[in-house]
């Protein structure tokens, strides 16, 4: 499960500050998963995925290539998995302790297509390296906010 910490702006959309997802079918989900250890992810592929839209990868195969193309280009895609209209690409941002953490940019499958996809990726990596180079340690207090110590 991948739980969003927090959230800004996008009206209508389904993601909420504490909600929790399912990380196959998510792109921050899938950001994370590309950053587990190869063993971690081999077990977490032994699960069920349940079919959400005709565009959900359900198979340890298909997700074991999507996360190996997450590893390779940097980003995840979500085209239209989660919900028929969603699509998200996010970036991994790295690790806090045992606390993996990830940016993501959803919007309606209009305004996110594959070629966007790919332009926001490289705008989400800038604002991720700016937050690396500005940003000793990533805690996550008992508000379940970030908090930059």
């Amino acid at each position: 499960m991948v739980t969003y910490l927090v959230r800004e702006g996008g009206k209508g959309l389904f993601t909420q500050e504490g909600a929790q997802l399912e990380a196959y079918c998510t792109g921050i989900g899938k950001a994370l998963l590309a950053q587990l250890p190869e063993n971690e992810l081999e077990h977490y592929l032994t699960g069920n995925f349940i079919q959400l839209t005709p565009h959900t990868l359900t198979t340890p195969e298909a997700l074991r290539a999507d996360i190996k193309r997450v590893r390779d280009r940097g980003y995840a895609l979500d085209n239209r998995e989660m919900d028929e209209q969603i699509a998200c690409v996010a970036i991994p941002l790295g690790k806090s302790g045992d606390t993996m953490v990830a940016l993501s940019i959803s919007g309606t499958d209009m305004q996110l297509s594959p070629e966007r996809a790919e332009r926001m990726a490289r705008k989400l990596r800038k604002i991720a390296t700016h937050i690396e180079a500005n940003t000793s340690v990533l805690a996550v207090r008992h508000t379940g906010r970030p908090e930059i110590e």
